[in-house]
């Protein structure tokens, strides 16, 4: 308390130096001190202060980072980098670990929780808001969002009992989870007792970045693979690939009947998608296994798929849908819908077609800002005008 009571007092004396001196340079100029060929003296020396009291306001705000140690990989950050359409990454496996924990009575010890916690903050500080941006690594997770959009939000309420978690991993493509390396076992026994489709593929503690003896900030840890690492890697091997076709389909054009579908645990998104869109009826009557396809280009606008379509067949694009994207077949411009509720699918016709997506947002807003800067410039232009007419 008395370092901020003295920095608060001390910001009070610099202001009232700062005023004092800002005063004393206005006063010279009213008095004609800076006047004729002192006039650019003048104008430095004003500028001085301003500049001067802005470096002193802004200096504890400014933090510099050596790049080369704040973005310093890791085995993890190095195997979800390598290829980051395979599938999406979260954390979102602490929630359902802990609340399993929690309903069996089991405790983590003092220590192991506050190095969770350690590791949750390095998480979504460090590796999502940092790292998996300047990596490339596509993640589940967000780090703002201000205004979720309602389709999302939906979606999100939909799946948040902890039965229903990995049915979410699975449409969204997340296929790896990173948390305590014994959610795995605990996951497998109580939400996917028969099959056991978590699996540990690298176990890792945190420990200070080389060259670091005792770590003090969490940009200075890093994750070191370890055989019994209190953390790990993890893979949902039930995910849905990034791209896929389907050749059957189930048409609902009910949004909540969608997302009730969805989450019917009889329902099976590997062998059947839900379009929005009054597309052909499939041939296939059978729901059969989806077939993972290749993603050619990868942008954030624009995004290219080559495929081989055997049998009339819904190409699914795990990634969210929204107006202002549009697709091309084979260079004609096709029809895109939401598919699974939240992401994007196209109709195909048997051949080898390649698939481009791109994200073409409508000129109206442009106009609408023009418009206004026009307005703008119109309305200052009758002010001028009539100004220099009453002169």
């Amino acid at each position: 308390m008395s370092q901020i009571a003295n920095f608060s007092v001390g910001e009070v004396y610099l202001y009232l130096i700062f005023l004092v001196i800002s005063a004393v340079a206005v006063w010279l100029f009213i008095t004609g001190f800076f006047s004729g060929r002192k006039a650019k003296i003048g104008a430095i020396v004003l500028g001085a202060i301003l500049v001067g009291d802005m470096c002193r306001a802004n200096a504890p705000w400014i933090i510099y980072y050596d790049y080369k140690e704040k973005y310093a990989t890791n085995p993890i950050i190095d195997f979800l980098r390598e290829k980051p359409l395979d599938g999406r990454v979260s954390y979102d496996i602490r929630i359902a670990g802990l609340n399993l924990m929690n309903m069996a009575g089991v405790n983590l010890p003092p220590q192991i929780q506050q190095l969770e916690q350690t590791f949750a903050m390095l998480y979504y500080q460090e590796w999502l808001q940092h790292h998996f941006l300047y990596y490339n690594i596509q993640t589940a997770n967000y780090a703002q969002m201000p205004r979720m959009p309602k389709d999302y939000e939906a979606m999100l309420k939909t799946f948040s009992t902890l039965q229903s978690i990995p049915r979410y991993w699975q449409l969204m493509n997340t296929k790896y989870l990173v948390g305590l390396a014994s959610f795995a076992e605990i996951l497998n026994n109580h939400l996917d007792p028969v099959q056991k489709r978590f699996k540990v593929l690298i176990p890792f503690d945190l420990e200070p970045k080389p060259g670091v003896e005792r770590a003090t900030r969490l940009e200075e840890l890093t994750a070191s693979p370890k055989t019994n690492g209190l953390f790990a890697l993890i893979e949902w091997k039930a995910a849905l690939p990034r791209a896929a076709l389907y050749t059957h389909w189930i048409t609902i054009t009910n949004e909540q009947e969608i997302l009730q579908k969805l989450s019917d645990p009889q329902f099976d998104p590997w062998q059947s998608v839900i379009v929005s869109s009054n597309i052909p009826a499939p041939t296939v009557k059978e729901p059969t296994m989806a077939v993972q396809v290749g993603i050619k280009y990868y942008e954030p606008k624009d995004i290219k798929i080559e495929v081989d379509v055997k049998t009339p067949s819904v190409l699914l694009l795990n990634d969210r849908y929204a107006p202002d994207w549009k697709v091309w077949i084979d260079g004609k411009p096709g029809q895109l819908f939401k598919a699974n509720y939240l992401m994007r699918g196209v109709y195909l016709e048997p051949g080898k077609h390649e698939v481009e997506y791109k994200f073409q947002p409508s000129p109206l807003s442009l106009f609408i800002s023009l418009a206004s800067i026009g307005l703008c410039c119109l309305v200052g232009c009758y002010l001028l005008i009539t100004k220099r007419r009453e002169d």
